[in-house]
């Protein structure tokens, strides 16, 4: 199995967090954890079909047949109200048929992709894919920051002092939070805790417990148990299938 995650372009890194790149000729399963960023997702070789996965606070169970290549782009939170205008809760926990959000030239990007001659190809068009999009609204990208804000710190940031300097009541800012990145900021902080959880490398999970902000090591096994469906000792054990897709960092 060939797997890479490739860097954002300076022009849509507020947009994009990073691409990757899929390879396998064999058959393949993996769980995805809950997650903050949405996935568009395309198939340039075999039978796999395109899809536009959103945010997730559940696990979720892939399998993948052998001979498929595809390519993934994984948006900044916020990034797909900022794109499509439609509200970032009605893409929770949903996988749907890219043509279903991006109409016409949903179907025009998929057929660009499988005919593209390689990964610096499918980048470009959807790096203009993104771009395009882009320009046809004029969305607030207020939030786009807010959200980067809690993703870096998700144990420090205040949200008091988040929504003041919004001019905005903790009310307000909740709910136009929620219509950017589909999720609480509550919600929010604690998957973005937990996915920091993932990349850290220390033995002993107290340690990595203290380092992501949990009030103790119970604190940290339960929220991880929920995002992820298994204990962390389970992860860090090297030992579970696709975890080399979740914990790889873009080149």
């Amino acid at each position: 199995m060939y797997f890479r995650r490739i860097t954002s372009p300076l022009e849509i890194n507020h947009l994009v967090k990073w691409f990757w790149v899929l390879e396998t000729n064999a058959l393949f399963e993996y769980v995805g954890t809950a997650d903050t960023c949405p996935e568009l997702i395309f198939s340039f070789k075999g039978n796999a079909s395109s899809v536009l996965i959103g945010q997730s606070s559940t696990t979720r169970h892939f399998h993948i047949d052998g001979g498929v290549g595809m390519i993934g782009i994984v948006f900044q939170p916020g990034a797909l109200y900022r794109l499509t205008g439609i509200p970032g809760y009605l893409f929770n926990n949903k996988c749907q048929d890219p043509q279903e959000i991006f109409g016409k030239r949903g179907k025009e990007i998929d057929g660009k992709i499988a005919n593209a001659v390689d990964t610096g190809e499918r980048i470009q068009l959807l790096s203009d894919f993104v771009l395009q999009q882009q320009s046809l609204l004029n969305k607030d990208d207020t939030f786009l920051t807010s959200a980067s804000l809690l993703e870096e710190n998700p144990w420090c940031a205040n949200l008091a002092v988040l929504a003041s300097s919004l001019h905005l009541s903790p009310r307000q800012f909740e709910r136009r939070f929620k219509t950017s990145t589909g999720m609480s900021p509550i919600l929010f902080s604690r998957i973005a805790r937990f996915k920091k959880s993932l990349l850290q490398a220390e033995e002993k999970l107290s340690d990595i417990a203290y380092n992501c902000g949990y009030f103790d090591q119970s604190h940290f096994i339960r929220d991880f148990k929920q995002f992820y469906g298994l204990r962390p000792n389970q992860y860090f054990s090297g030992k579970i299938a696709g975890a080399e897709l979740i914990s790889s960092r873009p080149a």
